[in-house]
């Protein structure tokens, strides 16, 4: 397929190459990303007043719940097309592509209208203090009126990714990102719109990335064309890739199947982290703050090993659908080799300059600095002795949901959170701030050695979704 092509073989040529190039486009995405999250941060809480930007944070919550739904969906998508797409089922592969977007669709606008209505009895049940409760109903409502955009905006970046093709969902975020920026400049300091203003901003960003993607995404589907040979199913000789279709019960009752559970994990992980912030708040804000600016040092410098990571469940899907186990294996071989080496780099950088980094993000004139600092950089200190870990646990975990493997996929996760919460609740109080860091460690120790387990028994072999076709020899 040429460089032009909606969509990148990952079943034929070298395995970390792929990995690399697929990566790439990935990690520009989260720091882009996280870019667009300060300057948006910014703009609006430097503009809006902090009763407003209170009505947004109590917000946000809510917000991410939908995002949670919208991921899961998509996510559980992707997982059956990068199968059809690798098992050379082209004719599924659209079809699965317009049924996730269809029911996307129908999902958004069925939440959407619940969105708005519910708004303010949610806010009253999550105690939104009175004074704030209309600027944060008016900032939801409007929100909610984009999330048919939001969901398909979701869909279509996970159905790129699926084809190999994390460079277009790149374009589209910048796109996106530094309209919601100028729409934000203008709605909120020009037109003073307030809180309506941001919501107003990011709900139309959203649908112009999610509407432009979609005719983009048309134009490019079209010229992905079905083999002239359709593969048959060895046991019966029938056909098994059929005609394209604009919807089908079947493709989506086998997509929820990878979705919901995907769906499930990202709530919990949700609710999870809401607890773990209050254990932490119990401590003051000193510890509150270190942790905060720990965390930010966290993510940041975790990204590039999520990001090899989370690569590896289009290659694992695609390489599955072709039944090229021995792909799945080499591949895992490379990416292991590439983590060990970013997570070593990374372990030497942070031992050396937590401090300095923590010192970034915590206020120097802050009678409490000394102390936000000593606890940021003891939690990153210890973060980073399990960098590897980490990364080698999102790679596991990516692998799980490539192959469709969705049980152990979520008892891993939940594990993972299960012990955070366990170790935050319940020893920080007794041991102090410390079993907070330590407890994500450990988290993703155990859950690396469930998804581990899983993996070496190779039962996740048999969880593929689709009907894999015959491997063809392939010259390395």
């Amino acid at each position: 397929m040429g460089k032009r092509s909606v969509a990148v073989d990952m079943t034929t040529g070298n395995p970390m190459r792929l990995l690399i190039m697929f990566a790439l486009p990935m990690m520009l995405s989260s720091l882009f990303q996280q870019f667009y999250n300060i300057v948006d941060m910014l703009v609006v809480g430097n503009n809006i007043g902090s009763s407003a930007l209170a009505a947004i944070s109590t917000s946000t919550p809510v917000a991410n719940l939908f995002l949670a739904a919208a991921m899961g969906i998509s996510v559980g998508g992707a997982v059956v097309i990068s199968q059809y797409f690798g098992a050379r089922q082209i004719g599924n592969a659209k079809t699965t592509i317009n049924t996730l977007l269809t029911f996307s669709v129908a999902a958004g606008i069925i939440l959407m209208i619940v969105g708005i209505l519910l708004s303010r009895p949610v806010l009253h049940l999550m105690n939104c203090p009175e004074e704030i409760l209309p600027s944060a109903e008016t900032y939801l409502r409007i929100y909610f009126l984009g999330t048919v955009f939001l969901f398909l905006y979701n869909a279509l970046n996970s159905s790129y990714n699926a084809l190999g093709n994390s460079m277009t969902p790149l374009y589209f975020l910048i796109f996106s990102s530094l309209l919601n920026v100028a729409l934000d400049l203008l709605f909120v300091i020009t037109f003073q719109w307030g809180v309506a203003g941001a919501a107003a901003a990011t709900a139309i960003s959203q649908a112009a990335a999610a509407t432009l993607s979609f005719f983009n995404m048309r134009r490019k589907l079209e010229q992905l064309k079905v083999p002239d040979e359709i593969p048959v199913d060895p046991r019966t000789g029938e056909p098994l890739d059929g005609p394209v279709k604009l919807f089908d019960p079947d493709v989506l009752r086998t997509t929820m199947k990878i979705a919901l559970p995907n769906a499930v994990q990202q709530i919990v992980i949700s609710f999870s982290l809401v607890i773990i912030q209050s254990a932490i708040n119990v401590f003051g804000p000193a510890v509150m703050a270190g942790i905060s600016a720990a965390a930010r040092v966290d993510s940041l410098a975790t990204m590039p090993l999520m990001t090899l990571g989370n690569s590896f469940g289009t290659y694992a899907g695609q390489n599955i659908g072709a039944g090229r186990i021995d792909r799945i294996k080499s591949g895992m071989r490379s990416a292991v080799i590439m983590i060990v080496g970013v997570g070593a780099v990374l372990f030497v950088v942070l031992q050396l300059f937590a401090a300095k980094l923590i010192g970034i993000f915590v206020d120097h004139e802050d009678p409490n600095f000394a102390e936000m600092v000593s606890i940021g950089t003891q939690y990153v200190r210890v973060i980073a002795c399990f960098a590897i870990i980490f990364g080698i646990f999102m790679l596991l975990m990516a692998m799980l949901r490539g192959a469709g493997d969705m049980w152990f996929f979520l008892c891993a996760n939940m594990m993972n959170f299960a012990i955070r919460v366990i170790m935050a609740v319940v020893l920080s109080p007794i041991y102090g701030p410390k079993m907070i860091w330590w407890g994500t460690a450990i988290g993703w120790t155990t859950a690396t050695i469930i998804a581990g387990i899983r993996y070496l028994s190779g039962k996740w072999q048999d969880k593929a979704v689709v009907h894999v076709r015959q491997p063809a020899e392939e010259a390395e």
